[in-house]
């Protein structure tokens, strides 16, 4: 586990946990009370080592978050894992990147300004070239359940959420 001490308050720390992937890398966490990012170097010997470690099974995975070190971390969490991550802060450029080019997976918070979650995804499964990329939420909706089965998403992963987990819904659900 690594400790991120805020160099600007009082010492506060926050404790992350990395795979392995994340060797010699900078991590980044906010502080809610501060609201300031605290940064700590993740202890490797040649940065990202990972990336072979899923050659061949690379995935293009587009990641819809409005909070910008959050999508920020997921997206180099991802590229470290061997995947190509794109980033969309809310539901409507979301929709821009997907006509661009279509995500193997969709990673995505609900509770967005411009177009949240609820209506990208609606959007979403009413075209027909799109309704089958499989949806990840990203969230902390305390409701689970219901929202998984409102929006059609293939799973879940609440915030804080599991790095390795992640990666495993990744592999997992990816087309």
């Amino acid at each position: 586990m690594v400790q991120a001490r805020d160099k600007y308050s009082v010492g506060n720390e926050y404790p992350v946990r990395y795979p392995s992937l994340l060797n010699n890398t900078t991590l980044y966490v906010l502080n809610p009370n501060s609201g300031r990012m605290a940064d700590t170097r993740v202890p490797g010997t040649h940065g990202h080592t990972s990336s072979s470690r899923n050659v061949g099974l690379s995935k293009d995975v587009l990641v819809v978050e409005d909070e910008t070190y959050l999508c920020e971390l997921i997206a180099d969490v991802l590229e470290a894992d061997g995947h190509t991550a794109r980033t969309a802060a809310n539901g409507k450029e979301a929709l821009e990147r997907i006509s661009e080019r279509k995500p193997q997976i969709i990673l995505l918070d609900l509770m967005m300004p411009v177009m949240d979650g609820c209506e990208f995804m609606r959007v979403l499964r009413a075209n027909p070239d799109w309704r089958d990329v499989p949806v990840v939420l990203v969230t902390a909706v305390y409701d689970i359940k219901r929202t998984q089965q409102e929006t059609g998403a293939v799973a879940v992963l609440t915030k804080p959420f599991d790095i390795d987990r992640l990666t495993e819904v990744v592999a997992q659900y990816s087309i």
